[in-house]
């Protein structure tokens, strides 16, 4: 868990960000403190819409990664109240590190590779308390002035930084480097979130909740406060919508979904009148009813068990998706077709992830 300002700390540490010929992100903006910080985070190094920067699972991948490499440093630095420490100066001496070996390595220290081990490897960590132990010598020693922390808040001392000679030996970390001859095979996530496909199975999932059970959910949305006078609108005219089979916008369908994971994760025993209620409507249509039956056939009680089983290991669905799963899997819930509905987009998800 880390908050705004810290993970701005993570990511403006890691690289400089120049916009033409100024220098706008660099270890010495870090220095300057977290709202500062962060401010110029959101004005230079947040990704942007033009496709050349994008929040994938790759840039979040990434960010994890500069997040470890982060508190790894800073673990190595020590404090006071360590049994060790390298010094007072660890605010500016951990991220002019790493940006520092950003630098050194060109860029291709492997990101990737941190992530898949969730650590930092012993060599690498020992190449940065090295580096630290340097970086926080010249400091001292160059200074102009006695506050120390006052000069490394200025470019000057980051030039300075950048252009003194340092002690290292690049073989040391060579294997967690990026091999450019045979680089990690990362698979990239395709944003689905407007494909045909995820359009058709989410309106399956809405349509497959009846119209007194849509109002059923706003009343206890709106009893509980679950939901928001804006949700509890959105549930009405849903509800509607499905019981004349109007068509449902982009926008009415990520509303509807909005809910529909709400009531999952808070009552999911809720869904369960559903099929109750819709033997009761007489205006439920046959194709309603049959409405992606085919594919829910493909969530059985033993696929769920293997799909819960997968993930108490790689953690990828939030937690009460997969608590869930693990309910139906011990016998605990009922697997009726509202469960596969929600657990065929689970699968999904986890395929993606390289569940098989």
């Amino acid at each position: 868990m880390f908050t705004k300002v810290e993970f701005a700390k993570y990511i403006n540490a890691y690289q400089e960000v120049w916009d033409d010929r100024k220098l706008v992100i660099g270890p010495h903006i870090v220095v300057r403190g977290n709202e500062k910080n962060y401010v110029l985070f959101k004005m230079f190094n947040l990704p942007n819409n033009n496709n050349i920067k994008k929040i994938n699972n790759a840039y979040f991948e990434d960010a994890i990664a500069k997040c470890i490499l982060f508190k790894e440093a800073e673990k190595r630095y020590g404090t006071k109240v360590n049994d060790y420490n390298i010094g007072e100066l660890r605010q500016v001496v951990v991220p002019y590190t790493l940006s520092l070996l950003n630098i050194i390595v060109d860029n291709k220290l492997d990101l990737y590779r941190i992530w898949k081990n969730q650590q930092v490897s012993p060599l690498l960590s020992d190449f940065i308390y090295d580096l630290m132990k340097q970086v926080n010598k010249f400091i001292l020693d160059k200074s102009p002035i006695t506050h120390y922390i006052e000069w490394a808040k200025k470019e000057d001392c980051w030039e300075q930084v950048k252009n003194h000679s340092w002690s290292f030996n690049i073989n040391e970390i060579k294997p967690n480097l990026i091999d450019e001859n045979n680089p990690s095979k990362r698979n990239i996530i395709a944003d689905t979130e407007n494909s045909e496909e995820t359009r058709q199975h989410e309106e399956n999932i809405i349509r497959s909740i009846p119209f007194a059970l849509w109002k059923k959910i706003e009343t206890w949305g709106r009893d509980t406060s679950l939901l928001s006078i804006q949700n509890q609108s959105a549930a009405s005219d849903t509800a509607y919508k499905v019981k004349n089979g109007k068509n449902l916008s982009d926008s009415d369908r990520s509303k509807a979904m909005k809910i529909f994971d709400i009531v999952c994760q808070y009552n999911i025993e809720l869904l369960e009148e559903a099929d109750e209620l819709v033997e009761q409507e007489k205006t439920t249509t046959e194709t309603q009813q049959a409405n992606g039956n085919s594919t829910l056939n493909e969530i059985t009680l033993e696929l769920v068990q293997k799909m819960v089983e997968w993930d108490r290991k790689k953690r990828i669905l939030e937690d009460w998706k997969w608590k869930a799963m693990h309910n139906v899997s011990e016998g605990r819930k009922e697997l009726t077709d509202r469960m596969k509905s929600a657990f065929l987009m689970n699968l999904e998800k986890l395929k993606k992830h390289g569940f098989e």
